[in-house]
């Protein structure tokens, strides 16, 4: 018996270590040889940042909120503070993606030339399998990030059922990356590969893209557009308009916030040593005006350092509490995104101090 189970050890042991073996020639053979994927939105505006950052005194960082809300032409039209703006937003932004924005900034900071950077509350991973196996994903799939990971899906003010869930999604992106699976069968299959990749980008000014072209371009995004219209009325009366009455203005527990909040001052120390000036900004989204109001509240207790521009406030922006601003429930069309930027151009202006010259 003892001789059996000694041999079935010896087996398993001699497949781990055969297979820990092979991953990693693979491994180290992929980034020798394997060509890296293009990922799309997300590194064109890494290598401006890298390349233009310098250019900017004022620059939005965040997930589609950001990439669809500011239009930072009219944010520095706006303005007396003499800005020139630039929108980082891109859709899906997950904390060790806009930890890597951060990274990039601090490179061209300029401590005497202080850049107002405007960040958001980057998003989780997503619970799609394709998701965590995705060219972006595995591009950011690495050990470094994997602790990163990890803490942007505790830190969330969710139950521990769903954090593990996420932690599972976390965790099958860090084996796939492993395995290398991905990137050899690119490197293999790469005709496959070529003729598969499309522009995810619409034309662009400024990083603000235009929110009429994938309306027109894009069937899912014209489809999502076109539910949201036939409930928008519905919307209008339960959500919105509830929201503008007063006495409405309940929050959830803050201490369940304080985990988030401390990734949220993480990123605002690292701006502010590079020598920029961090603000959060809170994007208005109807359906969650309750957790925006508990972060909110949250920051002010936890991070009271940490400058908050609140435009998730219906008694602050009643012109944005109306269904024909609105693209989707999360989303601003181009008429909502128009007097967002518009009105925020003041608060920002006045971060910047009495004189508030970014130039």
């Amino acid at each position: 018996m003892s001789i059996r189970l000694s041999s079935s050890l010896s087996c398993f042991f001699a497949f781990v270590i055969g297979f820990i073996t092979i991953a990693g020639v693979i491994h180290v053979v992929t980034d020798m040889y394997a060509p890296k994927a293009h990922i799309g939105l997300i590194e064109d505006k890494r290598q401006i940042l890298e390349t233009e950052a310098q250019d900017y005194n004022l620059i939005f960082l965040g997930t589609s909120q950001t990439f669809r809300n500011i239009n930072p032409e009219i944010v520095s039209k706006n303005t007396q503070c003499n800005f020139k703006a630039y929108n980082a937003g891109v859709p899906g932004l997950t904390l060790e993606e806009l930890d890597d924005y951060v990274q990039t900034l601090k490179k061209t900071a300029d401590i005497k030339k202080p850049r107002l950077i405007v960040f958001a509350d980057p998003l989780p991973p997503k619970p799609k399998f394709d998701a965590a196996l995705n060219d972006r994903t595995q591009a950011y799939t690495s050990i470094n990030n994997l602790k990163t990971r990890f803490k942007n899906v505790w830190s969330l003010p969710e139950p521990i059922w769903k954090r593990i869930a996420l932690g599972g999604f976390v965790g099958t992106s860090q084996l796939y990356n492993a395995l290398n699976i991905g990137r050899l069968s690119q490197w293999l299959l790469q005709d496959k590969y070529d003729s598969e990749i499309i522009s995810d980008a619409p034309p662009m000014k400024a990083g603000f893209p235009s929110l009429t072209y994938d309306i027109d371009n894009d069937p899912a995004i014209a489809k999502r557009h076109e539910m949201f219209q036939k409930i928008s009325d519905t919307w209008q009366k339960d959500i919105l308009e509830t929201q503008t009455k007063e006495g409405f203005d309940a929050i959830e527990n803050i201490k369940k916030y304080r985990r988030r909040v401390g990734i949220l001052s993480d990123l605002a120390s690292r701006i502010s040593q590079a020598g920029d000036i961090p603000i959060l900004i809170i994007f208005p989204e109807p359906d969650t005006l309750k957790q925006d109001r508990t972060l909110e509240s949250a920051v002010s207790r936890y991070a009271p350092e940490l400058p908050i521009l609140m435009t998730a406030e219906p008694k602050l922006f009643p012109q944005l509490w109306n269904k024909d601003v609105w693209f989707d429930k999360t989303h601003l069309n181009e008429k909502g995104a128009k007097i967002l930027s518009r009105e925020i151009s003041a608060p920002l202006c006045s971060f910047l101090g009495k004189n508030g010259d970014a130039s």
